[in-house]
């Protein structure tokens, strides 16, 4: 059983906001800006059930992202500001994977990202409840999305509009 979940792993595609854009109909603008900085979002989109054993990998390079710092190497892609966990096709989940995946909103946190779990089966969604990973007014930095869509279309949103007030406070200045 756990040798046939590890052949196959758990993470089914990585992406960017870069590689994968929302179908929000932008201006040019915005759409230049994320032309160039969408890369701040990252996608992993998770398959299969998810156990201590898988669910630790996914951990593991997730704080890889926040282990480098900015601009020491122009190939490594920025600290990101939003993560997007899709679950759409993960078949069942254990205790302890619940466990990494509240380690893993705490590294957001730490790390101030925001992160977004898409896609949740039925069947996955009260054991992640149950285990406090769930948003609430403590856990702003976690929400959870009907569907990758419109997960990668808030992200997005929010990267401008936190963008725009920096620029309105740059102009201030």
């Amino acid at each position: 059983f756990v040798a046939s979940f590890y052949r196959a792993g758990v993470v089914k595609f990585i992406a960017n906001g870069l590689i994968i854009r929302s179908t929000v109909e932008r201006n040019n603008e915005d759409n230049l800006w994320l032309d160039q900085h969408a890369d701040l979002i990252q996608i992993l989109v998770l398959q299969n059930y998810l156990f201590f054993g898988n669910a630790s990998s996914c951990l593991k390079y997730i704080q890889s992202m926040f282990d480098d710092e900015p601009g020491f190497d122009p190939d490594l892609p920025p600290i990101p500001k939003h993560i997007i966990l899709d679950l759409s096709i993960v078949t069942g989940i254990d205790t302890s994977a619940v466990d990494v995946f509240a380690d893993i909103a705490s590294l957001c946190a730490e790390n101030k990202c925001k992160l977004t779990l898409a896609g949740i089966p039925q069947c996955i969604r009260p054991a992640l409840i149950t285990g406090g990973v769930k948003p609430s007014r403590s856990n702003r930095h976690l929400t959870f999305s009907p569907d990758l869509e419109s997960a990668l279309g808030k992200a997005e949103d929010e990267l401008l509009r936190i963008v725009g007030r920096n620029e309105e406070k740059a102009a201030d200045v």
